[in-house]
């Protein structure tokens, strides 16, 4: 393979990738090559990740049961502190059930695998994140993409009772809300599901934190399938799905990189749900 070739262009026009090397942190600043800077570029918006809270909390998750889960949930390594989360989740976005994943991108990538087969239609808006696009090109499904936030452009696309319809609550590069009341009436018109990447909406946005959906006004049952990162305004990292029971049953047997990945580990499950209590408040 011609890596050097390819990373030689690359850095030709300026596009290689390095990745500095980040010292100490300290609220609102970060230290590099012994250089102390104002972090603009990180997406710990409420400061929770250095929150004593939930340091506190991850301490006393990892005496009780370990620095790692060790298994995949569905061995062994589904413990008590991830079922608390997954009920304390649910209850504070209205939803019937949660599930855990490793990233927004892993699940972003195992719900649109799970769900859509080659018969199936998946709409996505053009902006959408880099997860959610990829998520499209690997499907066996047909993909179109929609103008930004346009609903003339998504309702001249869709077909009744084909797929899957894919926003985002904020979107991570323009920082403008998705049109959900626009993309359920859709959605809801043309008898398909709809689901909404909430990521950078979560926590900040809405009654109690509650997202996009609350800052609209809009009930979340209308919304099929809810994804969420605890990586952004909650100050750690990984991420949920959430929607029916039925639904989250379906993808414990189906969502291959929650079946075959090791489990978040428990002190990590901990700190989030310390986040999630504190951003209610």
């Amino acid at each position: 393979m011609p890596f050097n070739l390819s990373l030689s262009e690359r850095e030709a026009v300026g596009l290689k990738r390095s990745l500095p090397v980040i010292e100490r942190v300290s609220g609102r600043q970060l230290w590099a090559n012994g250089k102390g800077y104002l972090n603009f570029a990180g997406n710990d918006y409420l400061g929770l990740s250095q929150a004593p809270e939930l340091r506190a909390a991850a301490e006393a998750a990892a005496r009780e049961f370990g620095v790692g889960a060790v298994a995949s949930p569905l061995v062994v390594g589904h413990q008590a502190i991830h079922r608390e989360l997954e009920s304390e989740l649910a209850d504070w976005l209205g939803l019937e059930a949660v599930l855990l994943f490793s990233s927004g991108f892993s699940a972003n990538q195992a719900v649109i695998k799970a769900l859509l087969g080659k018969e199936h239609w998946l709409w996505q808006d053009r902006l959408n994140h880099a997860s959610l696009q990829e998520a499209g090109a690997l499907s066996p499904a047909r993909m179109k993409r929609f103008a930004h936030n346009d609903m003339a452009s998504l309702a001249a696309k869709i077909k009744p009772e084909a797929g899957l319809i894919v926003s985002e609550g904020v979107f991570s590069m323009d920082g403008d809300q998705g049109d959900w009341q626009g993309l359920a009436q859709v959605a809801e018109q043309s008898r398909n599901w709809l689901m909404i990447d909430d990521a950078h909406g979560l926590g900040v946005l809405g009654e109690q934190g509650r997202g996009t959906l609350s800052e609209q006004g809009m009930a979340a049952e209308r919304v099929q399938v809810t994804m969420g990162t605890f990586g952004k305004a909650l100050g750690v990292s990984g991420a949920f799905v959430g929607g029916s029971r039925a639904l989250i049953e379906y993808l414990h047997n189906h969502a291959r990189s929650y079946v075959y990945s090791t489990h978040l580990p428990p002190p990590q499950a901990a700190a989030i749900l310390a986040a999630v209590r504190l951003v209610q408040k």
